[in-house]
């Protein structure tokens, strides 16, 4: 059966792209060690299906002069998308919220309609920017942190984000923290970002993306978790 054939060729080119792309050992655990990666958590139960396949299929080959197993066309597809994966992996460009979409305010523009519009889309963090760079970013931390400093914090129609320019710099969140990424990162390299925040006392907000990754360039894009969560 040429399709079988094939099957086992497609099955080690999975396994000689991932010995490339990530430096594994050659030590047959290829296949285990994808599986046991976070991007491709989505696939493990079908690859680890497949692996039985090609385990079957190397230790006990044939019945007479056929095999025993013909592996189906989604098998097929699956080992071609995960080689595809890791010869082309998703950037987190494919995921961000871009610049012309993105939910922003400046310093003059006022608190209580940004704050009735984040209740209202459910939004927790919105960037204030000037131009295009990051000035700091509007959060209920910015207003308990205002509220600590002051003792008092009083948000009415006259009210603009520059009174709380003390609190909007992301070095200034108690709580939480913001990173900065290449807008050519891949998507894993974000989600270590939030994995990180996870085991740490602050809370990863919102990842932005910048050309090279610095805070003094123009925002390109910005990653929440609901956009790494909304890829799967």
């Amino acid at each position: 059966m040429p399709n079988t054939v094939d099957f086992l060729n497609k099955y080690r080119e999975l396994e000689t792209a991932a010995i490339a792309k990530y430096n594994f050992e050659r030590d047959g655990r290829a296949i285990t060690n994808i599986m046991n990666m976070r991007q491709f958590a989505a696939y493990k139960a079908d690859l680890s299906y497949c692996k039985e396949i090609r385990n079957l299929l190397t230790h006990n080959p044939k019945i007479g002069d056929e095999y025993a197993v013909e592996p189906s066309k989604s098998a097929f597809d699956l080992l071609d998308k995960l080689i595809s994966i890791i010869n082309n992996p998703p950037l987190c460009s494919t995921i961000a919220i871009h610049t012309r979409s993105l939910y922003y305010k400046s310093l003059d523009d006022y608190v209580l309609p940004t704050l009735l519009d984040m209740d209202k889309r459910n939004f927790s963090h919105v960037p204030i920017l000037k131009g295009k760079k990051l000035l700091g970013v509007f959060s209920d931390n910015c207003i308990f942190s205002a509220l600590l400093s002051t003792r008092k914090v009083s948000v009415d129609s006259n009210t603009k984000f520059l009174d709380f320019i003390d609190f909007l710099p992301i070095d200034k969140h108690l709580s939480e923290e913001f990173k900065f990424a290449k807008y050519s990162s891949m998507i894993c390299e974000i989600e270590d970002l939030f994995e990180a925040s996870n085991k740490s006392r602050h809370r990863l907000g919102m990842v932005f993306l910048t050309k090279n990754g610095t805070p003094n360039e123009d925002i390109l894009g910005a990653i929440t978790p609901w956009n790494i969560i909304g890829q799967y």
